[in-house]
């Protein structure tokens, strides 16, 4: 295929929530993802997707968790999803 099906300049990887806690095996949460983690080859699967990603020179973004709070929005002036269509704008 000689066509990008999605434009570099218009895509990124999303990595939600990649905490060491549970990634990590020194992580205090290892213990309960573990045998998951294992079997479904987590790890290995998350950095062949990052290598990947980066090979294909694709943005990555690392999105913690976070609860809303007032404010959190302060100083932002537009914010728009991927269509373009406003989301959310400063206060």
């Amino acid at each position: 295929m000689s066509a990008d099906i999605y434009p570099r300049s218009q895509t990124g990887h999303l990595l939600v929530d990649p905490y060491n806690d549970f990634l990590a095996p020194n992580g205090k949460l290892w213990p309960r993802a573990k045998e998951v983690a294992e079997e479904v080859h987590l790890l290995t699967n998350l950095k062949t997707i990052v290598e990947t990603a980066r090979a294909k020179r694709f943005r990555i973004f690392y999105v913690p968790h976070h609860r809303w709070e007032p404010g959190d929005y302060a100083g932002v002036q537009i914010c728009r999803d991927c269509e373009g269509h406003e989301i959310a704008a400063s206060d």
